[in-house]
């Protein structure tokens, strides 16, 4: 639990050098890793809190306490109250953010609260990238919490769905992965297991909705992809069952078969 090498240079990044915070700041870290060594509970959360208090904006500070209340002291209230400060203090770190609707959600709390945190968590979106991961735990915390009551409506978890494509396509501009990994194995020749491009394909007909370019890849990988190629086909048709009209999925099947039918060819070939 004591402070990285890394951490301590991301800690140290904005302050300066040889100066009265950069003092105070080392002699906060050393006294939570004296405490930490103690392992006395109380101890380090004064050490914690002491730290925090005279240097409130330094996000690491807080992520380092946030992962001990969880992992460590294990009490869900008093992570959510820390959680409720921190993400006061940092109302733009998408982390911070993330981390509490997780830990709302351990500690009970009740949907309004989780709503509001949920607000101010898209208020943090600056990135795609944190976007999209936020919209990801909240859409599986809305889906953990139907299940939960036993009903079988699954519509609020749709809904977000659907928040999350149109705030990330429209909003960021999402630069999505699949196109930089469908490249990847074009340009090397296949022999790629495909269960990173059906990820990668997943996500952005999820969150990018672009069916047309989702089809296209689809297109292109068959003839790359050598390995389990299998799970590909069957991928893409259930992708056409899903998206695509009647005359799609034929095609799809007749793509399927005629690969299918190449493959054995080779393998008779080398027999």
């Amino acid at each position: 639990m004591a402070f990285t090498e890394a951490e301590r240079a991301a800690i140290f990044a904005d302050v300066e050098e040889g100066g009265k915070d950069e003092a105070e700041l080392k002699e906060a870290i050393q006294l939570i890793e004296d405490e930490l060594d103690k392992g006395d509970p109380s101890s380090i959360q004064d050490a914690f809190e002491l730290a925090l208090s005279a240097h409130p904006a330094v996000i690491l500070l807080w992520l380092k306490y946030l992962h001990w209340l969880d992992d460590s002291l294990r009490i869900p209230s008093q992570s959510v109250e820390v959680y409720e400060r921190a993400a006061l203090v940092n109302p733009m770190s998408s982390e911070i953010m993330q981390l509490a609707l997780i830990a709302y959600e351990r500690a009970g709390e009740s949907p309004d609260r989780i709503e509001d945190m949920w607000e101010a968590a898209k208020n943090s979106i600056a990135e795609p990238d944190w976007g999209a991961s936020l919209f990801t735990t909240y859409i599986f915390l809305l889906k953990r919490r139907v299940v939960q009551s036993g009903s079988e409506d699954f519509s609020i978890v749709g809904e977000a769905f659907e928040d999350g494509c149109t705030f990330l396509s429209h909003s960021h501009q999402f630069n999505f992965p699949a196109r930089d990994i469908v490249r990847d194995i074009l340009t090397t020749g296949g022999s790629t297991q495909p269960k990173v491009a059906i990820e990668a394909i997943s996500y952005e007909r999820h969150f990018g909705r672009d069916m047309i370019r989702c089809r296209n890849m689809l297109y292109q990988l068959v003839n790359s992809v050598t390995e389990n190629a299998f799970l590909l086909f069957d991928y893409f048709i259930q992708f056409e069952r899903e998206e695509g009209t009647l005359e799609d999925l034929e095609k799809a099947l007749a793509e399927f078969l005629n690969e299918e039918s190449a493959t054995e060819v080779a393998v008779n070939a080398m027999r």
